[in-house]
């Protein structure tokens, strides 16, 4: 069986994706409140069997009264989930909030402190200024093509790299949403690139693996400029090399 806060994780994640595709095409009549206020409506069917989803508090929001709908009624108690109306948020922080998973705090480790976020944020800077350093000691060399090796680097392959989850560090400190996007993009190339790469000789790709690695890095060193800017705007001091 699927465990309540599991399923409100991937529902989250998926609500995120959507969210971000749909709010800044601006379709008509989808607003903030809505998408926000449909998360909170849809978590109150996901609470089920006595299992309760803590809502973390955002600004300037509004309790609604209780509602029933066909899955039941929401509203206060214990064993309930909160429904809330956001006023007057951005386009822009509705996406971000919905990106980190504010409005649903399930987690089983607990909550960074702003402290550990700092110190993650500074050792994926650390972590990209080694992996262009050492490029050819993780991605090959010549014509070898280590795509997993530097998607391990970057945080998409396993959960060891400083960069897994960095997204949600630089949101949790309220980054820029322009920045965080330009970073967030160069990031994924990284990852497409070097993803490419494992297939590219065995495959009709219009590249071979090697091309894309150097793609890859070329991205890569995108990337550490962008995070220079970052911690800038963050106020943070990167270590001395």
């Amino acid at each position: 069986p699927v465990e309540p806060w599991m399923a409100s994780r991937v529902f989250v994640a998926l609500l995120g994706i959507l969210a971000t595709a749909r709010a800044f095409s601006g379709p008509a009549g989808l607003s903030s409140t809505r998408l926000l206020g449909g998360l909170h409506a849809h978590s109150a069917s996901i609470a089920q069997g006595g299992a309760s989803l803590r809502c973390r508090s955002l600004p300037q929001q509004t309790p609604l009264r209780a509602s029933a709908g066909a899955g039941g009624a929401t509203g206060g108690g214990d064993g309930s989930v909160a429904r809330w109306a956001i006023q007057d948020v951005s386009r822009r922080q509705a996406v971000a909030a919905l990106l980190v998973g504010v409005p649903l705090s399930v987690s089983a480790k607990k909550p960074m402190d702003d402290a550990e976020v700092d110190a993650k944020i500074l050792a994926g800077y650390d972590t990209l200024v080694d992996l262009y350093k050492n490029w050819d000691t993780y991605a090959g060399v010549g014509e070898e093509a280590k795509g997993d090796n530097v998607r391990r680097q970057v945080g998409t392959v396993g959960d060891k790299s400083p960069l897994f989850g960095i997204r949600k560090a630089l949101l949790r400190r309220q980054l820029d949403l322009d920045m965080f996007e330009d970073f967030d993009r160069i990031l994924t190339r990284i990852d497409n690139d070097a993803y490419s790469a494992i297939f590219a000789d065995s495959s009709t790709a219009p590249k071979r693996g090697y091309e894309y690695m150097n793609d890859a890095k070329a991205s890569t060193k995108k990337a550490l400029a962008q995070y220079v800017k970052i911690l800038a705007e963050l106020g943070l001091e990167p270590s001395k090399p």
